[in-house]
This record gives structure tokens, sequence and C-alpha cells, in this order.
């Protein structure tokens, strides 16, 4: 399907488990803020992050863009019909320590950047993405991958997101 003016908003929280599947405590920086992994089972408790990868201006505070596809350092590719993100999630330390991946799956921790990825088209709200990206005894996959229509609340939930952030809502 065509999507004019296409524009994409990415959220991300990030886990840490340990062999047990119990989800460890961390603190991420990177540029775009720093925050804690993500240690709720409940996932009406889980705290997502606007994902974009420059630090922001505070002069500019009110003119932010939460559009991954027009973000400073995101690898992207974009047109009059399509936007591409091409995210490969890092797992850097302190948060994520050598020593707990280890060759056998059974002792490793698992490490998991969860995305729920928002594709808006001619300023309407038009697809959901969600996907993982997870390393366990050193190899890395991209898991969970599910696209669809948005969910009816998705509009409200974005910018309620955005706005803890420090983005301005989209329209």
């Amino acid at each position: 399907a065509r999507c004019p003016n296409p524009h994409i908003v990415q959220f991300i929280y990030r886990e840490r488990l340990s062999a047990q599947n119990v989800l460890l405590p961390g603190t991420m920086s990177p540029t775009s803020g720093s925050y804690q992994l993500n240690t709720q089972t409940d996932p009406t408790r889980i705290i997502w992050h606007a994902d974009v990868p420059q630090a922001k201006d505070a002069a500019q505070r009110g003119h932010w863009n939460a559009y991954l596809d027009q973000a400073l350092g995101a690898v992207h590719s974009s047109g009059p019909w399509i936007a591409t993100i091409f995210d490969v999630p890092n797992f850097p330390e302190p948060a994520y320590p050598p020593a707990g991946q280890l060759a056998d799956s059974t002792l490793s921790e698992t490490w998991r950047i969860t995305a729920r990825d928002f594709v808006m088209c001619n300023c309407q709200l038009a697809r959901e993405v969600w996907w993982s990206r997870e390393e366990r005894a050193g190899k890395l996959k991209y898991t969970h991958i599910r696209i669809g229509p948005p969910s009816k609340d998705a509009l409200g939930w974005i910018n309620a997101n955005l706005q803890v952030d420090g983005y301005a809502p989209i329209p």
C-alpha cells in the first residue's frame, strides 16, 4: 500500500533476565536520557521510552521531534512513499555486563529490547509494529514481530508517552 508523507514514532523498553527468567535491575544511559531497565511483569506497568538516537537541545524543547525517520543519527531511508528504519539496538555496559552472556544457553542471561513502532501516513496512524531484539548465549535474533492496524487508543497512548519524555504530541 502507498504511504504518502510517511513517518515512524518508536518506543522501547529494555530488559535483562537471569538464566532463571527473573527480571534484573539496571540503568541505561543512551544519548536520549537515562532510565531504568524494566522490572515489571505486569504489562500495564511497563515504562516505555521514545527512542531517539541523539541528545535533545534544551533551547528548542518545544520543537523536539520524535519521528525516528527524521532524527539525527537514525539510520533510515525515506521518500514520498516510504519510510524505513534500520534499527540495530545494542546492549551496552554497565546495564548489560558481558559476564551475563555464557555459551551455555541454560546458564546465560537473556537481554531484550522490545519496540513498539507506529507508522504515520499523511498524518494518519496507519500501522502498529511490535518487535524485539534479544541476545542469549551470545546469539542475537529478532523476535516477536507483529504488524497490524493500530489499536483504538494508540494515538492517545503515543501522545501521553511522548509528553512524558518531553516531546510535543503528534497530530
